[in-house]
């Protein structure tokens, strides 16, 4: 699943298999058709627990094609704050068929950038 963080405080769960996203946490003084890019990204985990080796999250700064890995996790040790130089990050979960465990919940929030920053589209 990728996104472009457009709510902050939203928690996307591993056991949803799609979803969306709406609002934007700087919302006051935009006029409408304005288009802003929230930069950088910042993950936080709130729960991890997955398969050890079996289950691995595979987390993007930006889209896959950059080539830039943030961070490869697997296990159940809950992980630092993360945060993206892009305005997106890429989450990619692989899992096996076996032993099943809670997942991950992850929080994420994208810093606002200056009015000027965001013009009108």
């Amino acid at each position: 699943m990728a996104w472009s963080p457009l709510a902050e405080g939203t928690s996307l769960k591993s056991e949803n298999k799609k979803g969306m996203v709406e609002g934007s946490p700087c919302r006051q003084g935009l006029s409408g058709f304005t288009a802003c890019l929230f930069s950088p990204v910042r993950l936080r985990f709130l729960v991890f627990d997955t398969e050890e080796v079996h289950d691995v999250l595979r987390i993007w700064d930006g889209p896959v094609e950059s080539g830039v890995l943030l961070k490869e996790l697997s296990g159940s040790a809950l992980p630092k704050d993360l945060h993206s130089t892009f305005n997106s990050v890429v989450l990619q979960f692989s899992t096996d068929f076996f032993t099943s465990k809670q997942g991950f919940a992850i929080q994420f929030s994208g810093q606002c950038p200056p009015l000027s920053n965001c013009p009108a589209t």
